[in-house]
């Protein structure tokens, strides 16, 4: 017996054994409890952390006039001989679609002198890796960040 309404937006209601509703309460992969209406079904609801919004947390989000218009994700790892992580890279195109920008930029502590540009197939969208070398005096440091920042304010606002 399979059976399923969505009364509400947010809600499913199928019908469950006993058993099989206590299996899924118990799984934190979804809420569920028997329906205060109908004692053959289950209210279905994401559980925590699943389902409806995902939380998503970069370093860095520059806005102009209330609008974003660049993303940045500091790594504090280094480049591998194979390139930066494909993690990141995900994480970074995630942020650009959930933002609706053409470009975002990793900065990771250590890595190869050039930034490291990767457009992802059928999208618009650029990922600019940037490597800080931190063992730079303060002073060189500090002008390397200065000058990162001007990169991005330059490309990033033309973009808009």
């Amino acid at each position: 017996m399979t059976r399923i309404e969505v009364p509400e937006l947010g809600v499913l209601r199928c019908a469950l054994t006993p058993e099989q509703g206590r299996r899924l309460a118990g799984s934190g992969v979804l809420d569920a409890a028997p329906s205060p209406e109908d004692p053959g079904l289950w209210d279905l609801r994401a559980g925590p952390g699943r389902g409806g919004a995902v939380r998503m947390k970069p370093d860095l989000v520059w806005e102009q006039g209330g609008r974003p218009v660049a993303v940045v994700d500091a790594k504090y790892k280094r480049e591998t001989p194979a390139g930066y992580p494909d993690a990141d890279l995900y994480q970074m195109l995630a942020y650009c679609t959930a933002l609706a920008l053409p470009r975002g930029h990793l900065v990771y502590a250590q890595g190869g002198v050039e930034p490291a540009r990767h457009v992802v197939r059928h999208t618009r969208i650029e990922i600019v890796c940037h490597a800080l070398n931190l063992a730079l005096p303060p002073a060189a440091l500090l002008a390397a960040v200065a000058r990162l920042a001007e990169e991005l304010v330059a490309v990033d606002t033309a973009a808009t």
